[in-house]
């Protein structure tokens, strides 16, 4: 028995609930970690301090008493839970009426649509060419390329240059071309 599994079967062997195997586990590990002989002679003293308190006594009709505040309670609405908070709040009444019409006015702003001036359109922004952008390929040449690719290429560090690089102005060219 490890440290964990005596702590955790502290309350079961104080009441006397482990078994015969078990108990003789707790108590070989009792004997051999002098922290959890501490701890066990720590948790029985507190057991011996609960057990000699007195005991106290209810009044008779305390559980069904219990039982009705506790159904008055679940069955408070939404709106008397809120008339409670704020009769019971220190706040001045004026400050939480005064907040109530302004969550109204943006509401009904909202929902009426009349939040403001509209924004003013603004255009996306242009987006700069691609340089480098693919020429399609016919069935020939995209057979011609696998064709051509080793073992090697399969590699994904690796990086495949095009058969046919287009040059620098070729590439604005067609840019160009295509606005």
């Amino acid at each position: 028995m490890d440290c964990y599994e005596f702590k955790s079967q502290l309350s079961e062997f104080c009441e006397d609930e482990l078994s015969v195997p078990a108990r003789k586990r707790f108590i070989l590990h009792r004997d051999e970690c002098p922290e959890c002989a501490d701890l066990l002679t720590e948790f029985q003293s507190a057991l011996r301090a609960i057990h000699s308190l007195p005991r106290l006594s209810t009044a008779d009709d305390f559980n069904q008493r219990l039982r009705e505040r506790i159904d008055q309670e679940v069955s408070v609405t939404f709106w008397q839970r809120l008339q409670n908070f704020i009769s019971g709040s220190a706040l001045p009444r004026y400050v939480v009426a005064t907040a109530f019409v302004l969550v109204g006015l943006m509401v009904g702003m909202r929902y009426l649509g009349l939040e403001g001036p509209a924004p003013q359109s603004v255009q996306p922004p242009v987006e700069s060419p691609e340089l480098n952008v693919q020429q399609p390929m016919n069935q020939q040449e995209l057979l011609d390329q696998v064709s051509t690719m080793t073992a090697d290429s399969l590699d994904t560090n690796q990086v495949l240059q095009p058969r046919n690089p287009r040059s620098y102005e070729a590439q604005i060219q067609y840019v160009k071309s295509r606005q």
